[in-house]
C-alpha cells in the first residue's frame, strides 16, 4: 500500500510500506541491564503535629466546620452562602501557659467555604499532604514485585482524629479584631469572646516518652518484595481515616514533639530485619535507602534532648551489620519548609550517615527526591558502599576525528604530540579517528555522561619511515573552563542556564510553523503547546537548568569535515579544491550529536565538550512536566532515546549534512536538521572559555546555525491537549503506557502507522545523479490500544508495522 509525499524543504521522497505481522511484544526493557537487584527503600514519616501546618505559619484545622451551627462565628469569618467550611489558623502556637481555659494563641483565623474551588484541595498545602502526594508518586511509578518499600512512623501512642463534640480549646485570636466579640459556642464552647475551638488530633502520651523500639505500631509497613500496594493504601488515607497517618503528638511553646531520635532507630532496626531476611545471594548487593521526610528537627523535652542525639545515630548508618554482611544505609533527609534554626541538624543526619539533605516545597520535589533516593538503590553495590556515583556506558563507543592541535587534557596539561610532521621529509602528518566517545549516565540522577579520550598518540621511531610510531593512548579530554572542576571530563552544559541555547518548533496548523526558544520570554507562546493552563515558566526554568538527559539508547554521531575519499563529484571535491564543499567545510569544527531522556536533542562541541545547542521535539513538550517528580527506574520517562544519523547529501544541487533523529521510545516522531554549519566561524584549534562563548554565540538565534528541515509524521498533526494512562500487559516495564499528547484525528493514514521510533535511519542517493535522496526507516512497536484513542479508533491503521 505505497503513499507518497513530497518533502521540498530536504528533496525527499517518503514511500510508506506497510507490513501486516502478527502482534509483537513490547521492545525488551532498555534499562533492564541496571535492574539487576531492587533496593529496600525504607521512609520515614514525620506524624508530628506541625506536619498539619504549610510550613509558611499556617495551621490546617482537620474538622469541617458546619455554617448553621454558629453563624455569627461563620459571618465573622466572611462566609456566606455556604453549608460548610474550613478553619487555618495564622501563626498557631501553644501559649506560655496551659490550663483548661488556655493552650494555643494565633494571629487570626481564615476560612474556606464549601462554595469555593479550593475547598476540594484544602489541605493539599500542608507538609502532610505534600509528603503523602510526593510518596505516591514516586511508590506508584515504583511498584515492580522486587521493590521492598517500607514505611516508618513517629511512635505514638493510640493516636487519633477528633470528634466534633471534642474540640481541643481554646484558640486565642491576638491579631483579627472582627473576632474580638464572638466566640464558638457549638458544637465546642469555649467560654470566652475571641477564643475559638480547633480539632489538633490527640495521643495518649507524648510520641518522645515512647522509648520501645517500634513503639505505638511506628512500623506500618515492613519491608519486603511487593509491598508498594501496603504503602500507597495507607498514603491514600484522607484526613479523618483512623487507618491513615494522624499528625499528633504532645508538645508545649518550647518544643514540638518530634522525637526523629527514635524514628531512626526503628529505621535502622527495620534495615537490619530487612537484610536479615533476604536471601543469602542478594544481603550482600542489595542496597538499602532511607527517605526521611520531616517538617523540623529531632525535638522533645529536656529530659529528651539530652539522652538523644539524631546526628549520632545517623553515624550508625555508615556501618549496618546483619548476618554477617555489613552495608552502607543512607539517609536522605527531605525537610518540607524546616524553621531555618533545624536546618542545621537535619543536615548533619544526612551527612553523618552519608545521604543528603534536601530543603523541600511540593509534593512533586518530594517525589523526585524519593526517586533519586529509588535511583541511589540501584546504584553498584561497590559503588553504593562507597558513596561514589555508578556510571554506565550502554551504548557502543564511537570513533570519529577532532582537531586536537593546542589541545590540553581533562586535567589542564597539554596533550604531547598533536601536530607532527614527518622526519624526514616535513610533510604534515594528519592524526585521523583520533578521539573515542563513551555515552551513558549515572546514577543516582540520571544525568547523561558523555566523555571524550585520545585514542592514540605520536612517538618518535627512527625505524619508521615517517619517523613515527603511534601508540594506544587513552587520556581523558576536556577540561575545566569555568570553576566547575567537578565536571572535568565529561560534556557539560554552559554554566549559566541562561546562555544554553534551546529550541523548540511550533506548528502553524498548517504544515508550517517555526523554530521558537526555549525561554521564559516565550513562555505566553510556549504554554499551550506544553498543554499548561497556568504559568509554564517553573517548567520552563527547570528544563533550562537540567544537565544533560541520560543517554541510554542513543549512540552519538561526530560530525567532523567532509572527508568522502574519493569525493563522489567535482562539486564534493577536496580540501584543496577551491569553491567545493569540502573546501569550503575544511575548517568546521567537529560537533557531536544525540538524544537525551530530558526532552532534548544535543549538540556538544567536540573540542571542549560544551553544549552549544539543544532542541525539544514538538511532540515532547507536553511530556516535560513528568520531569518535575524526578525519574522513576520502574516506569521511567523515555524522551529522545535514539541514535542520530549524519549524512552527507545533496540536496537541489547543493551539498549539505544532515542529520536525522527519532525517539525510540520517547515518541513516534522522526525529525530532520541541516547541520552544515555548525561549528563554523570559530577556529577548529581554538579553546577556552572565549572560544566557548564565541561558539555559543554561533547558535544564540533559531535555525542560526542549525536548520529544522522536517518531521514525520508532520509535527501540525500533533495534538499536545491529548492526555491518557493505559494498563497493558504487552511487557511494557511497570505496566503502563502513559501518553502526553497524540496525533490528530485528521493525521494521515502514514503517519498514523508510525510506531515507537527506534529505527536507526539510513540516507543514501536513489540516483545516479544524486538529485533525489531517501531516508529509510522502519516503524517500532507501538502498544495494542490505538482502538481507546478517540484521535485513532477501530479504523486506524495498526501502528508500529511499516517502513518508510
Amino acid at each position: 500500500m505505497p503513499r507518497a509525499c513530497r518533502r521540498a524543504a530536504a528533496g525527499f521522497c517518503v514511500v510508506l510500506t506497510m507490513w501486516w505481522t502478527a502482534t509483537a511484544s513490547a521492545q525488551l526493557d532498555p534499562l533492564l541491564f541496571a535492574k539487576r537487584v531492587p533496593p529496600t527503600v525504607i521512609i520515614v514519616v514525620d506524624t508530628s503535629m506541625r506536619m498539619l501546618d504549610d510550613g509558611i505559619g499556617n495551621y490546617y484545622d482537620p474538622n469541617d466546620y458546619v455554617v448553621s451551627n454558629d453563624t455569627a462565628v461563620a459571618s465573622a469569618l466572611g462566609v456566606s452562602g455556604a453549608t460548610r467550611y474550613r478553619r487555618k489558623y495564622s501563626l498557631l502556637q501553644y501559649e506560655n501557659v496551659q490550663d483548661a481555659v488556655t493552650k494555643f494563641e494565633a494571629l487570626t483565623i481564615g476560612a474556606t467555604p464549601d462554595t469555593s474551588s479550593a475547598y476540594a484541595t484544602f489541605f493539599s498545602s500542608t507538609r502532610l499532604e505534600m509528603a503523602k502526594s510526593g510518596i505516591d508518586r514516586a511508590v506508584s511509578e515504583n511498584a515492580g514485585i522486587g521493590y521492598r518499600w517500607g514505611l516508618i512512623k513517629l511512635r505514638q501512642l493510640t493516636p487519633a482524629w477528633r470528634a466534633p463534640s471534642n474540640c481541643d480549646k481554646p484558640v486565642r485570636v491576638t491579631w483579627n479584631a472582627a473576632l474580638d466579640s464572638v466566640k464558638d459556642s457549638n458544637p465546642c464552647n469555649t467560654g470566652s469572646n475571641g477564643r475559638f475551638g480547633i480539632f489538633v488530633p490527640t495521643t495518649a502520651a507524648t510520641n518522645f516518652s515512647l522509648e520501645t523500639l517500634y513503639g505505638g505500631s511506628a512500623r506500618v509497613v515492613t519491608p519486603a518484595a511487593n509491598t508498594s500496594a501496603s504503602v500507597l493504601t495507607v498514603v491514600r488515607r484522607g484526613i479523618g481515616d483512623a487507618s491513615g497517618l494522624i499528625p499528633a503528638g504532645g508538645g508545649t511553646r518550647n518544643y514540638t514533639d518530634r522525637p526523629i531520635a527514635h524514628a531512626l532507630d526503628d529505621a535502622r532496626a527495620t534495615a537490619v530485619a530487612a537484610m536479615v531476611a533476604d536471601t543469602v545471594t542478594n544481603r550482600s548487593c542489595r542496597n538499602t535507602v532511607v527517605v526521611l521526610i520531616t517538617s523540623g528537627k529531632d525535638e522533645g523535652d529536656a529530659n529528651y534532648t539530652a539522652a538523644h542525639d539524631a546526628g549520632a545515630i545517623a553515624s550508625t548508618f555508615l556501618n549496618v551489620v546483619a548476618s554477617g554482611t555489613t552495608k552502607r544505609v543512607p539517609i536522605h533527609v527531605l525537610a518540607i519548609r524546616p524553621a531555618g534554626g533545624d536546618v542545621a541538624s537535619l543536615q548533619t543526619i544526612a551527612a553523618n550517615s552519608g545521604g543528603r539533605y534536601v530543603n523541600v516545597t511540593s509534593a512533586a520535589q518530594i517525589a523526585a527526591n524519593i526517586n533519586y533516593a529509588v535511583q541511589a538503590g540501584f546504584s553498584r553495590s561497590t559503588d553504593f558502599d562507597s558513596g561514589t556515583a555508578s556510571e554506565y556506558v550502554p551504548v557502543s563507543p564511537i570513533v570519529g576525528t577532532v582537531n586536537l592541535e593546542g589541545a590540553k587534557d581533562a586535567l589542564g596539561n597539554a596533550l604531547p604530540d598533536t601536530d607532527i610532521t614527518a622526519n624526514p621529509g616535513g610533510q604534515p602528518l594528519p592524526q585521523r579517528s583520533n578521539v573515542m566517545l563513551t555515552a551513558g549516565f549515572s546514577l543516582p540522577g540520571f544525568d547523561g555522561v558523555l566523555r571524550a579520550f585520545r585514542v592514540y598518540k605520536p612517538q618518535t621511531d627512527g625505524t619508521k619511515p615517517t619517523g613515527w610510531k603511534f601508540v594506544n593512548d587513552g587520556t581523558r579530554l576536556w577540561p575545566d573552563l569555568d570553576g566547575r572542576p567537578g565536571l572535568a571530563g565529561q560534556a557539560r552544559t554552559p554554566g549559566d542556564p541562561d546562555d544554553r541555547n534551546i529550541y523548540t518548533f511550533i506548528p502553524d496548523g498548517a504544515g508550517g510553523g517555526s523554530v521558537v526558544a526555549f525561554t521564559a520570554a516565550n513562555e505566553p507562546t510556549l504554554r499551550t503547546h506544553l498543554n499548561m493552563t497556568s504559568s509554564a515558566s517553573s517548567i520552563i526554568s527547570m528544563v533550562r537548568s537540567q544537565q544533560l538527559g541520560a543517554i541510554i539508547g542513543s549512540t552519538p554521531a561526530l560530525m567532523d569535515v567532509p572527508s568522502l575519499d574519493p569525493p563522489p563529484d567535482e562539486d564534493y571535491g577536496f580540501a584543496d579544491s577551491a569553491g567545493s564543499f569540502a573546501a569550503t567545510y575544511k575548517n568546521r569544527r567537529a560537533m557531536i550529536f544525540f538524544g537525551g531522556n530530558n526532552g532534548m536533542i544535543h549538540a556538544v562541541d567536540a573540542r571542549t565538550g560544551y553544549e552549544m545547542w539543544a532542541f525539544i521535539p514538538y511532540n515532547l513538550l507536553p511530556k516535560l512536566k513528568t520531569l518535575e517528580d524526578g525519574q522513576p527506574v520502574e516506569q521511567f520517562d523515555y524522551f529522545v532515546d535514539s541514535s542520530p544519523k549524519i549524512a552527507e547529501v545533496k540536496v537541489q544541487g547543493v551539498w549539505r549534512s544532515l542529520l536525522i533523529i527519532g525517539q525510540g521510545p520517547g515518541g513516534t516522531f522522526y525529525q530532520a536538521f541541516d547541520v552544515t554549519d555548525a561549528g563554523m566561524n570559530v577556529a577548529p584549534e581554538l579553546d577556552g572559555a572565549a572560544a566557548v562563548q564565541n561558539l555559543l554565540n554561533q547558535f544564540d538565534a533559531p535555525n542560526e546555525s542549525i536548520q529544522f528541515k522536517w518531521s514525520f509524521p508532520n509535527y501540525s498533526s500533533f495534538d499536545p491537549s491529548y492526555t491518557a494512562t493505559f494498563t497493558v500487559t504487552d511487557g511494557t516495564s511497570g505496566g503502563k503506557v502513559k501518553l502526553f499528547g497524540d496525533l490528530k484525528s485528521s493525521a494521515t493514514t502514514a503517519e498514523k502507522s508510525v510506531g515507537f521510533t527506534w529505527s536507526d535511519p539510513a540516507v543514501g542517493p536513489l540516483d545516479g545523479g544524486r538529485s533525489t535522496n531517501a531516508v529509510i526507516v522502519g516503524s517500532g512497536y507501538f502498544p495494542d490500544i490505538e482502538t481507546l484513542i478517540p484521535s485513532r479508533g477501530a479504523s486506524a491503521p495498526k501502528a508500529g508495522r511499516a517502513l518508510y
